[in-house]
């Protein structure tokens, strides 16, 4: 009898595609025999709420070259969701694209762990407790561990739940329960180099995170306005980080002046800001006070300004999350309300397998595609 092949998914951003992501594609091929890798990948607006670097079409070739058999592009209302929204929807694709196996990078690398955490972080009474803790005034970071211990004695001080790539596979593994017996089998492997946050090149490794190379990009153009001495920098600098194709993608973009930044559309969420009525704001930004901003506006604050100015009202994450939601139309109801109901879809942006299908979606979901890339091509025009 033929044994059955194995197909595994990845969810991933590639913002940019990194060392660490390249890792990860040859490990899932060698040390899990892939027979096919499937990439879910958010589009033009990542988890973060804010605009990728570069654009899909460019971060999905850089994948294919490193290893991904197809790449598909997530819905805009999952790829735009805050974490446990992010994972079920994204998990609930690569269910529906055939995907047997599920791989994610972690820092403890344990998956009886994460597995363990998951199981308990499933219970109503977690997310009862999790809640009572959150309206006392925690921060997710003290009020999630401090649930877990409840319901998970032997958590100890849970703090494995707050690493971000943990807590990202955790609710990996949250999503594959909730659906019962999926056929999918969940693989994990330990993260290299920095940290998912880390905003500085690191000294001594090729594994910097994507954050630290986007901030270096950022920092890079502010001193190189001139498109190909940009590119020529750039290339230099940030190459050793990164897989051949993803550096020879970037440098492209930076001399045809295709970087993006959550800046360059800073026009555009200003607009959203003051067209957004108040019952809609209180649903997107709950605790910024709209007043305040669209005074700030009014008084002629930059992206800077504006971003700072959320940041004093919510975690940085959740601040810029919100900005993206504002500018994108989405609040966190009605992204519940649609991953609810037929929310599975994709397109493919690059390579493919036999009998997958190119694209799938309702009209809502492909409305939203045109929307998000339309507002992309702003910040390309406005660059």
């Amino acid at each position: 009898m033929n044994k059955p092949k194995r197909i595994v998914g990845i969810i991933a951003e590639y913002n940019p595609l990194h060392n660490g992501h390249a890792y990860q594609l040859t490990y899932a091929r060698r040390a899990l025999h892939a027979d096919g890798i499937i990439v879910v990948m958010s589009g033009n607006f990542t988890q973060r709420g804010t605009p990728a670097l570069c654009a899909k079409e460019r971060r999905a070739r850089a994948a294919l070259a490193a290893g991904a058999d197809a790449v598909a592009e997530l819905p805009v209302c999952v790829a735009t969701s805050d974490t446990p929204l992010f994972a079920q929807g994204a998990v609930d694709v690569l269910r529906a694209m055939g995907c047997n196996a599920l791989l994610f990078g972690s820092e403890t690398g344990s998956l009886p762990l994460l597995q363990k955490t998951a199981r308990a972080m499933v219970k109503p009474r977690f997310w009862e407790l999790f809640g009572q803790n959150m309206a006392s005034g925690q921060h997710p970071n003290t009020a999630r561990p401090a649930a877990l211990r409840t319901v998970l004695p032997e958590a100890g001080d849970g703090l494995y739940a707050n690493d971000p790539n943990n807590l990202l596979g955790i609710y990996y593994l949250c999503a594959l329960l909730r659906r019962g017996d999926t056929g999918v089998r969940p693989f994990t492997h330990k993260r290299l180099g920095q940290g998912y946050l880390e905003e500085k090149m690191p000294p001594d490794t090729q594994f910097a995170s994507a954050s630290a190379i986007r901030a270096a990009a950022e920092e890079l153009r502010g001193k190189e306005p001139d498109a190909a001495t940009l590119a020529t920098v750039l290339g230099k600098q940030l190459r050793p980080f990164l897989p051949a194709a993803m550096a020879t993608e970037l440098e492209q973009a930076a001399r045809a002046g295709e970087l993006v930044f959550p800046r360059d559309l800073f026009r555009e969420t200003a607009q959203a800001c003051r067209r957004t009525p108040p019952r809609r704001w209180q649903a997107v930004c709950p605790g910024v006070p709209r007043h305040e901003i669209l005074s700030l506006l009014d008084a002629g604050a930059d992206w800077q300004g504006l971003r700072t100015a959320f940041h004093r009202h919510a975690p940085a994450l959740k601040a810029d999350r919100m900005l993206g939601w504002l500018l994108l139309g989405r609040d966190r109801p009605s992204m519940e309300e649609f991953l609810a109901g037929d929310h599975v879809g994709w397109r493919m942006l690059a390579g493919g397998l036999s009998g997958l299908e190119p694209q799938r979606g309702s009209d809502t979901l492909l409305r939203e595609w045109e929307q998000a890339d339309t507002l992309y091509g702003s910040a390309l025009k406005g660059g």
